[in-house]
């Protein structure tokens, strides 16, 4: 499956969450944090490719959350091969 999520006007860590509830097959117990987002990505919920836009707002607004981000989104990629992962700007 194609996700799309788009993190403009995204300030805080329970907004982000929100958009991932709303928008990916997440289990009902979903932690929602970024643990709970990589088991997410790499479990059995059919995630095949997930873009992110307006990357750029969400660091802005969560610049050390949106590292984060970023490098947990390229663990699982790595982890998981028909996993594709994007971000723009």
């Amino acid at each position: 499956m194609r996700y799309e999520i788009d993190l403009q006007n995204v300030g805080t860590r329970e907004a982000f969450h929100d958009l991932i509830v709303q928008t990916l097959p997440c289990p009902a117990f979903y932690g929602r944090n970024l643990d709970a987002f990589y088991d997410v990505l790499t479990g059995q919920y059919g995630i095949g490719e997930l873009t992110f836009y307006n990357m750029e707002d969400f660091m802005r607004n969560l610049p050390d959350y949106g590292a984060a981000l970023r490098a947990l989104c390229a663990e699982a990629v790595e982890q998981c091969p028909g996993l594709l992962i994007s971000f723009t700007e």
